[in-house]
């Protein structure tokens, strides 16, 4: 009688448990946050609930588990000292947060629908150290971050070793939901302290962290990373990986019509949706240096104020540009042209050179070359009139029907500035 009276008790848990799992997913799916979950050491029933109800796909970006090491070094892109730290879950969440802004700006063609449903990304990391066969420094333990656009929170709590494994897990999942749920506005914060009073001897909180992120230019400036994307609404997505667009690149100091009319002359030659033009504003000057913050500021509002998407990249070459671009089409004046051939900014060094645009190729990125004036001769400068490298003869190409002398050079010594 004892034994079937525990296991109805176990039953009506576990049943009271499901329940309350479900409605807290179901509120998050109401909240409006797409996550990305990844998980070592522990949590296989977190992850497990964030793709088992209908709807899931609505919230769930992804779950990953790295549980080897090595996985886990892979997914890092790192050797971590430990794989059960703040350190490391602060990373796995940093990884996972850009992994959900990439894959949902690819899979919606990079069009992000303009409606209050899409309130943020979540990333989420955990790492932890359950019950093993092992011996464990450090005991049964578990580090958990969140991080969205302007924060990363951290938990660390500690779980009684006389549990068995499977009741760590499901208890730490848990907790853990409630503590996402509560970042999603999905709970209160009174039902995470009801859970930690029902729960106080298997589970004990030993520190709650939240660190406020730098400005989101600061991010860049310190390489924190490598492109800002803003899209023609101001949302901003990081690291973001470009698939088929027109690229103009440029100072845009200031933006004028020459060069929107290039992205949509491009754009409209080479079939390329008009939402996949991007205007490329490096925060390094091959010439000048680094561009201050308040500058970056002054010029990405002109992009703002015309609702195009504009990428802040840290890509001073056009060799480096392959790293945030495949199948790009960069448009270019014949001006540009004759730079990106020009040895002199390749260390006086034919070979250099030739391995450097063979960089940009290697995505499939291929060079538009536009004519242009040469002002100081009067001249009109094609493609044609300078050298085609052997490794861009099938990745350069060119519109002759199309012309626009207006510069931003010209525009400035005439003294108009930027309106912002």
């Amino acid at each position: 009688k004892r034994q079937v009276h525990g296991d109805i008790s176990l039953i009506h848990k576990l049943m009271s448990s499901v329940s309350k799992i479900e409605r807290v997913l179901k509120n998050i799916h109401n909240s409006g946050f797409k996550l990305a979950l990844s998980a070592t050491g522990c949590c296989s029933s977190l992850l497990s609930w964030f793709t088992l109800f209908p709807g899931s796909s609505q919230y769930t970006v992804e779950t990953y588990m790295p549980y080897s090491y090595k996985s886990l070094e892979q997914f890092l892109k790192f050797k971590p000292v430990s794989a059960v730290s703040a350190e490391v879950t602060e990373a796995m969440s940093n990884v996972s947060f850009l992994r959900a802004q990439n894959i949902y700006i690819k899979e919606n063609n990079y069009i992000v629908p303009l409606d209050q449903t899409l309130n943020g990304f979540r990333g989420i990391g955990i790492s932890g150290a359950l019950q093993t066969t092992r011996n464990l420094k450090g005991g049964n333990r578990a580090y958990m971050s969140i991080m969205g656009e302007d924060f990363t929170s951290t938990t660390y709590v500690e779980i009684n070793e006389d549990l068995p494994r499977i009741e760590q897990d499901s208890i730490l999942s848990e907790f853990f939901l409630l503590i996402i749920g509560r970042d999603c506005n999905a709970i209160s914060q009174e039902e995470i302290r009801q859970f930690l009073s029902e729960n106080e001897s298997s589970l004990k909180v030993t520190s709650e962290v939240t660190n406020k992120h730098e400005d989101v230019i600061d991010l860049l400036l310190s390489n924190k990373c490598t492109n800002i994307f803003l899209d023609g609404s101001g949302r901003k997505f990081l690291d973001i990986q470009l698939d088929g667009f027109v690229v103009i690149a440029g100072s845009f100091n200031p933006l004028h019509d020459a060069h929107i009319e290039l992205g949509k002359v491009t754009a409209k030659t080479f079939g390329v949706s008009l939402h996949k033009i991007v205007y490329e504003l490096s925060i390094r000057n091959a010439e000048k240096g680094v561009i201050d913050k308040e500058t970056i500021y002054r010029r990405l509002a002109q992009f703002k104020a015309e609702g195009l998407n504009v990428m802040l990249s840290t890509k001073a070459l056009f060799c480096q540009k392959n790293d945030y671009s495949t199948r790009g089409f960069f448009a270019v004046g014949a001006d540009t042209y004759k730079r990106i051939v020009d040895i002199r900014f390749y260390d006086n060094n034919y070979d250099k050179m030739l391995f450097s645009i063979g960089q940009f190729t290697k995505n499939e990125n291929k060079l538009i070359v536009f004519p242009r004036l040469n002002s100081q001769n009067g001249k009109v400068e094609t493609l044609h009139d300078f050298q085609i490298p052997a490794v861009l003869l099938t990745q350069v190409d060119e519109v002759k029907d199309y012309r626009h002398d207006v510069s931003s050079t010209e525009l400035r010594a005439k003294g108009v500035k930027i309106q912002t």
